[in-house]
Order: C-alpha cells, then structure tokens, then sequence
C-alpha cells in the first residue's frame, strides 16, 4: 500500500519552478518487467518503484527514456551487424532490444542460444532472410 502512495504522490507532484510535472513514467517494479528491468532475486539493482524524467528533467543517463533528447545529445542507442551475409547499408525498421543480440550471435556461430535467452534473432539484418516486397506481385 505505501508503494501505491508513493507513486501517486510522484504522479501529482508538479514542480513550482517550470509548472510541469518531471516525470513520464512511474511503475512498480514488477510492472517494470516490461522495459526490461527484472530478474534480481537480490532486490538490490531495481528498486520498488521504478521513474523516469520527462525533459528537461534530469539529463544524465538512465534517468530519461532512451527517446529523450536533449540540446546537445540524445539517449538513443545505436547498433551495427557487419561482414559476410549481413544486408549492407540498410537501416532497420524493427526495434533491437538489447536481449536479441545473444540470440543472434549465436545464430551467426551456429550454436544454440542459451536455453533461458529471451531475445530474438534479428533476421531482418541478414541477406538469406529479407524479401523485397518490391518484387512480389
């Protein structure tokens, strides 16, 4: 119940400076599974409530979504496939979640993944797997 309070308390808060409420998200941290935040047994890493900040709020990395950007840099993250049967000069359309890179490492090596990885593949990068819908008719 303390939880829940808190987190309204963080939702009603508006700072008296700029007149704008500095958060965009407030989550417990069992909901925050869905940004990939779980899996400590030690409760050490992730606390019970999880936030982020809305700009111009914060500004170091991990207090922001990784879509924030500010005047001189932004929280996006950037990932590069190169070498042989990789689709060159191609920029996906897909999200790649830090999870899928396992995944497709080992599918790069020909080994199975770890039984528990929870990523996918990221066919879409390969040349064997991308159909040109251009060409379908």
């Amino acid at each position: 119940m303390i939880i829940e309070k808190i987190i309204a308390c963080l939702q009603a808060y508006v700072d008296e400076r700029t007149g704008l409420q500095p958060y965009n998200l407030v989550l417990r941290r069992k909901d925050a599974r869905y940004l990939g935040l779980y899996g400590d047994p030690t409760r050490k890493k992730i606390g019970d409530i999880v936030f982020t900040f809305k700009e111009p709020f914060g500004g170091t990395h991990g207090e922001q979504l990784s879509t924030a950007s500010m005047s001189l840099s932004s929280m996006g993250s950037i990932f590069v496939m190169w070498g042989a049967g990789i689709r060159k000069g191609v920029v996906l359309e897909r999200n790649v979640w830090l999870t899928d890179v396992t995944p497709t490492i080992c599918y790069i090596l020909d080994v199975p993944p770890p039984k528990d990885a929870e990523g996918a593949i990221i066919y879409q990068a390969f040349e064997d797997f991308y159909i040109d819908d251009s060409k379908i008719k």
